[in-house]
Order: C-alpha cells, then sequence, then structure tokens
C-alpha cells in the first residue's frame, strides 16, 4: 500500500496544488504526532525516574535520560531481604548444628524445621535476635499439638552472624529447612 498514491499525489503530471497540501498536511500531522509522543514520553521519565526534562530537548536527551538512570538497590528502598534453604546438620564446636555463612546479610529471624519423616518431628522453631545478648525461640511439636517457647540462654543457642546463622539442634546428619530475614 502507498499512501501517497492512494491519496492521488505524485501522478506523473506532477504535483496539482491540492497535492501539495495533502502532502503538507501528511508532513504536519506526522511532526504533530511525534510532538505528543515526546511530550507523553518526557513527562512519565521525569514521574518515573525524577529526571527534569523539558519538551524542547531532543530524542538523543531523552535516552540519554533513560540510559542513565541505575536502578534502585534493595537496602535504598528500605526493603528487607530474605534467604532460603535445605542443609545438613553438622557438627560445629562439638554441637549438632545447622551452620549457615553465605548470606548477603545478617539475619534477625530465622525459621527452621527438621524434615524428617515422623510427625512429631515436622515441628518447627521461629529464632529471633532482640539485641546482641538476649535471644528468643519457639518451637512447636506438630505431632503432639505443643507449642512452647524458651528466651536464651537456653540448652540449644542461635547465634546471628554477619553472614548467616548458627542454630543448635539435637542430632547431626539430619536435614533442616530454614527461611532467614534480615
Amino acid at each position: 500500500m502507498d499512501i501517497f498514491k492512494d491519496l492521488g499525489i505524485g501522478v506523473p503530471s506532477g504535483l496539482k496544488p491540492t497535492e501539495k497540501a495533502n502532502l503538507v498536511n501528511i508532513v504536519n500531522s506526522a511532526v504533530g504526532n511525534n510532538d505528543v509522543i515526546k511530550t507523553n514520553m518526557i513527562n512519565a521519565i521525569n514521574s518515573k525516574l525524577g529526571t527534569s526534562l523539558t519538551v524542547d530537548k531532543g530524542w538523543a536527551d531523552i535516552q540519554s535520560a533513560i540510559g542513565g538512570y541505575v536502578l534502585p538497590t534493595v537496602e535504598s528502598l528500605g526493603a528487607k531481604r530474605m534467604a532460603k534453604g535445605v542443609t545438613m546438620s553438622t557438627t560445629v564446636n562439638s554441637k549438632a548444628c545447622v551452620d549457615i555463612s553465605n548470606l548477603a546479610f545478617k539475619p534477625s529471624v530465622v525459621i527452621a524445621r527438621h524434615t524428617g519423616n515422623s510427625v512429631s518431628n515436622q515441628g518447627f522453631s521461629i529464632y529471633v535476635e532482640r539485641n546482641t545478648t538476649y535471644l528468643y525461640s519457639c518451637y512447636t511439636n506438630i505431632g503432639s499439638n505443643v507449642w512452647s517457647g524458651s528466651s536464651a540462654p537456653s540448652t540449644l543457642y542461635f547465634v546471628s552472624k554477619a553472614n548467616g546463622f548458627t542454630i543448635e539442634v539435637y542430632t547431626n546428619n539430619y536435614n533442616y529447612e530454614w527461611i532467614a530475614f534480615e
């Protein structure tokens, strides 16, 4: 489809005055659409990215404003990070522990559960760092519908580290699911 031929512009006899007027109208319409699109884009970019582009800026300036935008980080937004995984308990300082040390943050809350087959072993524990010396843990045993709580120091301990945590557990070589929150 040839838009100019459809409008009768450019026939072999040359352009008639009405054809010239039609051509000017097409160009003016395209320029008008360009201006509307550019203005809408500038307004959206200024609103979303906090830039101060003006409508007299060219497309290269608009492209530069978009290309120069750096996405905010989780930390700059004030959001908290989390991680989860499954690990086998091992020995740490002569005690059976779940020891995680590859996180990008220091956890303040950890939820962990033994993944054993017995219903009585399907409980979970919540560990909360309240300050540098006092920790609190709660645990439940689903098999007996028991909910218990204890505040540190207790016989089992939870230590939050700069890049992970250590939880003392009862036995080595068991899998534990965990979720840690910053």
